[in-house]
């Protein structure tokens, strides 16, 4: 899962921060609606951010087949990210897979 994935490359960032400190840069995970709590925790640490697309407003119904109706109660995590104090981004894609319209991300 995408999940896993972003666990998998901060088990690299963290390992590349303890030689090379990620002090003031500006970075984040996109596309991580699905990002676990443990996950939001290890990107606060390192001083990243995330950001997240409306594709549950378009493409729901595909993910509650993928990953379950109880699954959908829980993306995107944006309250739990809000507060863990990590800064979050909304996207939209512009017309690549979804409405530019930024007022259906923000719902």
């Amino acid at each position: 899962t995408y999940n896993e994935s972003i666990s998998r490359m901060l088990d690299v960032f963290e390992k590349v921060n303890r030689d090379i400190p990620f002090n003031g840069l500006h970075w984040f995970f996109d596309h991580a609606e699905t990002v676990s709590q443990a996950n939001i925790d290890r990107i606060k640490a390192l001083g990243g951010g995330i950001a997240v697309q409306h594709r549950m407003a378009f493409q729901g119904e595909y993910f509650a087949e993928r990953y379950g109706i109880e699954a959908t109660r829980h993306t995107p995590p944006v309250v739990k990210m809000l507060e863990t104090g990590v800064p979050v981004g909304l996207g939209t894609d512009a017309t690549r897979v979804a409405s530019y319209n930024p007022w259906t991300a923000l719902y």
